[in-house]
């Protein structure tokens, strides 16, 4: 068991979204927390204003590091270069489009602590800023999709599956994190490295648990077109990884279906379905629902979860169709957010 007042590191990576990250960082200091605590913003070689906002908020408060990469490294390096630095026994991971509200860090700790600081990772509660999404259809699918949103429908809070996990407000013990080998750091470009890291933590005993009091707000650009090349960024780079690395993380979720069949794991009947599926989701048919949606967007009654259910799927197996590639093509910064 740890004492009860045990160090906390906030690790902030960012990336070219330097307002965005002034807000992130303002919404933290503002928290009250009841330990030992500091936060960590590791610059992954940012070409906007991130290294002069980062620098004034290290000047002015003690408890603020700032590092910067002298490369572009990518998501998991960075994220990883943290946990590495990080003087606390338990780290918080938020993302620099993430403001926190109020309590949000003492929320985060209080579950360790209820836990007796036993091997627990925690997912926050987040939900996208109302101007992100006010008025767009798509915007509320994706908004349902968080987890604060359909909670009711999950199984165990305290016992969650490690697809419900992201590292944009989450906590988990620094000895766990190091244990499992941190971030797979070929995760390099947007997708899945989060979930592949909840699942081994979870394979080593750690239990993932939903606090419903640590809430943040995700600002991001909420559109058709930038989430299309999300899911295909992680469909032809990062699936591809947990398919082969870690079969058993995608047979237990809704890719099961859409990944390539295996003749020595799959069944004469999952074969068959795996075989059928890509023709219900054929790529014009899939033009054809992205047609509709973005026509769609803004009328409420025509607003049904399932079109975009399929949606992503079209999109995920055409993702797996294509090569891996060898850059981020989600953007950021000035061409992106």
């Amino acid at each position: 068991m740890w004492p009860m007042c045990v160090s906390l590191s906030v690790v902030v990576p960012t990336y070219n979204r330097s307002g965005r990250l002034r807000q992130c960082l303002a919404s933290l200091l503002a928290q009250k927390v009841g330990c030992k605590w500091e936060i960590i913003v590791i610059d992954d070689f940012s070409e906007d204003e991130t290294a002069v906002v980062a620098a004034e908020f290290a000047a002015r408060y003690p408890n603020v590091q700032y590092i910067r990469n002298l490369e572009n490294l990518g998501r998991c390096k960075t994220r990883n270069k943290g946990i590495e630095i990080a003087a606390g026994e338990l780290i918080v991971m938020i993302d620099d489009d993430v403001t926190v509200d109020a309590g949000c860090l003492e929320a985060h700790l209080s579950i360790h602590r209820d836990f007796d600081f036993a091997r627990v990772a925690v997912m926050g509660n987040v939900r996208y800023a109302p101007e992100c999404i006010r008025g767009s259809n798509f915007g509320r699918y994706l908004q349902s999709r968080y987890l604060g949103f359909r909670i009711g429908r999950v199984r165990d809070r305290d016992d969650l599956p490690a697809k419900h996990f992201g590292t944009l407000n989450c906590s988990f013990r620094r000895e766990d994190a190091i244990k499992v080998g941190m971030l797979d750091e070929r995760f390099r470009y947007y997708g899945g490295e989060d979930v592949d890291f909840a699942f081994r933590l979870k394979r080593r005993g750690v239990r993932i648990v939903f606090c419903e009091r640590a809430k943040g707000e995700h600002v991001d650009i909420v559109t058709l077109s930038r989430y299309k090349e999300k899911i295909l960024q992680t469909a032809r780079n990062a699936l591809k990884i947990m398919a082969t690395e870690a079969p058993e993380l995608v047979e237990s979720s809704g890719y099961r279906y859409l990944v390539p069949y295996n003749r020595c794991r799959d069944s004469v009947t999952m074969r068959l379905l795996k075989c059928f599926v890509p023709f219900l989701m054929s790529r014009r048919i899939v033009r054809c629902a992205e047609r509709f949606v973005g026509w769609s967007d803004s009328m409420p009654m025509l607003y049904w979860a399932w079109v975009y259910h399929y949606l992503i799927a079209g999109w995920t197996i055409a993702g797996m169709a294509e090569p891996a590639s060898d850059r981020e093509t989600v953007r950021y910064g000035k061409s992106g957010q």
